[in-house]
């Protein structure tokens, strides 16, 4: 009775034995197999791809060396433009510098001068004070030299002028310019310039203290293109009188 169980017990292990074969078996075959569809897909993609290049070279095979060479001649062209447009863009950044340092040059010089007129307004207004009850708060103008002159009252409403001829006697001609902001008035100023014989006439500015931001934009534009001027300043409430003493 225990021989016959013992036989029984070695049977079961064999059968497990050979069972635990079979499932490694079995194991190796499907990893294998698995292995070889994994392959099959890889190998797939890599077919189309190959496909796709050889494809690629052909078309690159039949383009035309003509075409070829037009389109490296304008490869090369391209390359030129990009370096004359750096070369140009390079140039213009350097030339803006210079612009601009000059720009801010002029007007730190515009600057300096009108503090230099504003503190010559200010000893005018205090000579001002010293003409009440002696000259009767005026201001006249008398002729450097012999010469055709005009002379304006610059305001903060206007720009009056009159032309005082060879012996420094008015002449009659006026000239009146009441635009309504100083950019207008300082075209209107230059086209009546432009009419006028250029060296003939000289010109004479009594600035007011409202007329200080207009007199510094025809004072600029008259000195820079050569036109002999001068100016002096008067207070709000002098008059302007026309002296013929030469």
């Amino acid at each position: 009775m225990i021989l016959v169980a013992l036989l029984m017990a070695l049977e079961v292990v064999r059968t497990a034995s050979r069972l635990a074969e079979v499932a490694d078996d079995r194991l190796e075959v499907e990893e294998f197999e698995y292995s070889s569809e994994e392959l099959a897909r890889q190998n797939e993609v890599l077919r189309d791809e190959l496909a796709k290049l050889l494809l690629k070279v052909k078309k690159l095979q039949e383009f035309p060396p003509e075409k070829i060479k037009e389109l490296q001649a304008e490869l090369e062209k391209a390359e030129r433009r990009r370096s004359e447009l750096a070369k140009t863009h390079q140039a213009a950044t350097s030339t803006l510098a210079e612009t601009s340092k000059s720009l801010l040059e002029k007007l730190v010089r515009l600057k300096r001068e009108r503090a230099e007129l504003i503190q010559e307004l200010e000893r005018m207004r205090a000579r001002e004070k010293t003409l009440v009850g002696q000259h009767g708060r005026i201001a006249r103008f008398r002729a450097e030299s012999p010469g055709l002159w005009w002379v304006f009252d610059i305001k903060g409403n206007g720009w009056y002028g009159w032309q005082i001829d060879h012996a420094g006697v008015p002449t009659g001609m006026r000239r009146e310019f009441t635009e309504r902001t100083i950019g207008q008035r300082l075209q209107a100023f230059k086209t009546w310039l432009s009419a006028r014989p250029k060296g003939v006439e000289r010109f004479f500015f009594f600035v007011r203290p409202s007329g200080i931001e207009g007199f510094d934009a025809v004072r600029d534009y008259l000195r820079d293109n050569g036109y002999p001027l001068g100016f002096d300043l008067l207070g709000n409430t002098q008059r302007l009188e026309l002296v013929n003493d030469l």
